[in-house]
């Protein structure tokens, strides 16, 4: 995340937020926690999940969601960071899981 920075009259406040942490809910009653946001497919990640149902009677798939966690520290006019605390900032959205399954048929 890039750096804010902001001046009025005398005064230049620069502000910077870190990535610290992330917490997972898969929507399926499992959660993880991970210092980073993983991999995007098809990279290998340490954020993973392997759904044991799928969504057939759910006609809005699974609700996802990350809560991710910064630490805010900010600088008043070129001098020492000062932190501002934890921010959290939460996303979801609804994913679907479609499950495939083979169908012996007799040879004629």
């Amino acid at each position: 995340m890039s750096d804010a920075t902001a001046s009025s009259g005398p005064l230049t406040v620069a502000v910077h937020a870190s990535l610290i942490g992330a917490t997972w809910d898969f929507g399926d009653g499992s959660r993880t926690d991970s210092g980073d946001l993983g991999q995007a497919y098809p990279a290998g990640s340490d954020v993973q999940h392997v759904y044991q149902t799928d969504t057939y009677g759910l006609p809005s798939g699974y609700t996802i969601s990350g809560l991710l966690r910064y630490v805010v520290t900010y600088s008043v006019n070129g001098g020492p960071w000062q932190q501002l605390g934890v921010k959290t900032k939460a996303y979801s959205r609804s994913y679907s899981v479609f499950q495939i399954q083979p169908v012996a048929v007799g040879g004629q």
